[in-house]
């Protein structure tokens, strides 16, 4: 390699450390969801309120047939013979939240089959020790296409640390 292509590197190399050293990196918010369920299939989606990054599955039942992301959802599934017998499965998962509106709210969707119920616990993960700070249950029916309830959590409860 000759003098000028080094130099040529090495100036590009410092030009991309200081720009990364520069980037102002946004604030994160580590929370746990943890789903527990008697349907065949449920998801929980987040709506609106910020952005949810880097899903890490902590925990799952050995009878979930699939439990992680799929595209934009949060899934948890089982057999139907295992939900039709009331069987449930569970999941948890630690979620990096960025973007929030500190003094908005979080917008989030639950949806499952019409067998069986969904509860969703929202767990504050900033103090170490995961801290409940909501829970949201869904076993009902609403007509459409799909079968959704839609509840909102203040972004304050993931955003801050508890004691």
């Amino acid at each position: 390699m000759r003098a000028e292509e080094r130099s040529q590197i090495l100036a590009l190399t410092q030009a991309w450390t200081q720009k990364y050293q520069n980037t102002r990196w946004p604030s994160t918010h580590r929370a746990r969801l943890k789903i527990t369920s008697s349907s065949d299939w449920t998801f929980t989606r987040l709506r609106s309120g910020g952005t949810w990054l880097r899903p890490t599955n902590v925990a799952v039942s050995d009878q979930a047939t699939y439990a992680g992301f799929a595209g934009e959802l949060l899934k948890l599934t089982q057999t139907l013979e295992n939900a039709e017998a009331g069987e449930s499965v569970e999941m948890n998962e630690d979620i990096l939240f960025v973007n929030l509106n500190e003094e908005g709210v979080l917008e989030f969707e639950i949806g499952c089959s019409h067998v069986g119920t969904t509860q969703v616990e929202i767990l504050n993960s900033l103090s170490g020790q995961p801290v409940r700070v909501d829970t949201f249950w869904w076993g009902g029916i609403n007509p459409g296409a799909e079968n959704l309830l839609q509840v909102a959590l203040p972004v304050e409860a993931i955003s801050q640390r508890l004691p």
